[in-house]
């Protein structure tokens, strides 16, 4: 008897948010958040190297080793500028953060910015949403 039948699948966790409802309606405060996160160690939870979080494997498909965006800052800070989506730079996130208009990690009022993330009871997916 046939029953079953093993294959290879690929598999997808996402974390979504509301990008239409503050805070991150704010688009500079989502790329500080993108920098904050360390994508090589949420890939170590993943066991996949850290751009294949963003594509899947595929076979004889490499994925890329950077991917380039240009941030477009408040428009009293200057020009766009280049920024590697997957890389982790905390500095860069803390400059974002406060052209976002929330120094320090602080919102107007002088409150922390904090945001819910919401996942599965897996050692895997608790893991990752520490790192995020």
């Amino acid at each position: 008897m046939r029953d079953y039948h093993p294959a290879a699948l690929h598999g997808v966790q996402a974390y979504g948010f509301h990008v239409n409802t503050p805070p991150f309606n704010n688009r500079l405060l989502r790329y500080a958040r993108n920098r904050a996160i360390d994508k090589r160690e949420l890939s170590k939870s993943a066991s996949a190297p850290a751009a294949r979080l963003i594509v899947p494997p595929a076979a004889g498909y490499r994925g890329p080793e950077s991917l380039s965006v240009e941030v477009h800052a408040r428009p009293a800070h200057g020009r766009p500028q280049e920024m590697d989506a997957l890389s982790f730079n905390p500095e860069g996130a803390r400059v974002l953060l406060t052209e976002a208009g929330y120094p320090g990690g602080l919102r107007n009022d002088g409150t922390p910015l904090e945001f819910d993330v919401h996942v599965d009871n897996t050692p895997a997916s608790l893991n990752a949403a520490e790192i995020i």
